[in-house]
């Protein structure tokens, strides 16, 4: 019994572990694919016309993009406060249209919501007073904190439309994806001896979607799954007859069990939470898809009778992802933001190597997250950016590859390792 003890242990003891490398990347890294940059949103949301969008009766809202307003004058109290309100704000609350900051202006009117519509004399409520006037007999407008509240849930709605394309929800397999083929045949090196932890600021589905490549597929987690879950929603079939059918969908279930796991910080376009109503409340990110309704319902199992029925969420109208330069980090210490984080602080504590990709170094928060926890160490980490960010993390053990993201070429992924 002995010598086989000692067998186990040897055998044990001389397996190969695998280590792991972490990744952070942000929104340098999706604009190869024709995804925006900050500026470019930040660009577009900065002045928006109330005849450039439409606002449908259940709330949910879209840039026309040369499409005829068939309702023009539905909701058309809230796009005209829109396109007023940034008008507003471009030119009294900033120095104009160049200096408009989606997330700074995120943390100007939520601070509203939270505290400040309750000063009489505070900015947007002497704005939405001076609104009211302007359009009395006019336009129908509701209470001030109201105006604000539904122009947050259209603001955020036209925000995460800039970051959506339709392929990233198309069920083919691809060999390759251009411009992305050097970091994927990188990435599927990397499978090999390493566990890889992806850590995205990014909102949109192209990492995903990148990971439909095989063999990277097999190995990719993103902590949702399918399997035994309660959620569903509706799809609507037009042709060759009109039918709708109730199809499952994935929820976070907290396993990240694969080689390649990606960790969504700031939360994504495709993400909602199932119940937010104080009955029933039900936090549970549930993901939706192409083509479904975002009416999500629950089965569960009546205490009574033992019988299955559905039950009603009650979604926001946008999905759930994080904005706000200093907004966001309040809710870091949710019940779902908390757990993800954690994955973050674990994952740069446990990496041997982390790559930096189109990340500016402009959230603080992120940036004591590496500090803290990763380059202190004393542990390298390599940026990848067309140039050199200014930021005080640069005076650690740190390498910049001043080059966008789809110039690196395989070996000079690769060299990174060695």
């Amino acid at each position: 019994m002995g010598l086989f003890k000692q067998i186990l242990d040897f055998l044990f003891s001389t397996k190969k572990e695998e280590n792991i490398v972490s990744f952070l990347i942000g929104s340098g890294f999706s604009v190869a694919d024709g995804l925006p940059l900050v500026r470019d949103i930040n660009h577009r949301l900065s002045s928006i016309k109330e005849n450039e969008i439409m606002i449908h009766s259940e709330m949910s809202a879209l840039f026309l993009n040369g499409q005829e307003n068939l309702n023009e004058w539905q909701r058309k109290e809230e796009r005209i406060f829109i396109q007023e309100f940034l008008e507003f704000y471009c030119s009294e609350i900033v120095d104009g249209q160049d200096t408009f900051h989606y997330e700074d202006f995120f943390d100007f009117y939520s601070d509203f919501l939270r505290k400040g519509y309750e000063e009489d004399d505070s900015p947007i409520n002497l704005f939405c007073e001076s609104f009211r006037k302007k359009h009395e007999g006019s336009l129908n407008v509701v209470d001030n904190y109201s105006l604000i509240s539904n122009f947050h849930n259209t603001f955020n709605q036209l925000l995460g439309s800039l970051l959506q394309k339709a392929k990233y929800y198309e069920d083919i397999t691809p060999f390759n994806y251009y411009p992305y083929d050097s970091f994927i045949l990188f990435l599927k090196d990397l499978i090999e001896d390493n566990q890889i932890k992806v850590h995205t600021l990014n909102h949109d589905l192209l990492f995903e979607r990148i990971c439909c490549v095989p063999p990277l597929w097999q190995e990719f987690s993103d902590g949702y799954y399918e399997n035994g879950s309660p959620y569903y929603s509706y799809v609507e079939v037009p042709q060759p007859i009109k039918k709708k059918y109730r199809v499952r969908l994935k929820y976070f279930q907290n396993k990240f069990d694969k080689k390649i796991c990606l960790y969504k910080l700031h939360g994504s376009v495709d993400t909602y939470q199932f119940n937010i109503a104080d009955q029933h409340k039900d936090l549970t990110r549930v993901k939706s898809d192409y083509g479904i309704e975002h009416r999500f319902v629950k089965e569960v199992r009546d205490p009574e009778t033992g019988e299955y029925l559905y039950i009603n969420g009650w979604q926001n109208s946008y999905p759930d992802f994080l904005s706000g330069t200093t907004t966001k980090m309040l809710s870091y210490g949710n019940e779902f933001y908390e757990i993800i984080f954690n994955y973050f602080k674990n994952n740069l504590i446990n990496s041997k190597l982390l790559i930096v990709i189109g990340y500016g170094f402009a959230d603080a928060g992120i940036n004591q997250y590496l500090e803290d926890f990763f380059l202190k160490a004393g542990k390298k980490m390599i940026v990848i950016n067309p140039s050199k960010p200014k930021s005080d993390l640069m005076n650690y053990d740190v390498e910049v590859l001043e080059k966008k993201m789809q110039h690196v070429t395989y070996e000079e992924f690769s060299s990174m390792i060695k």
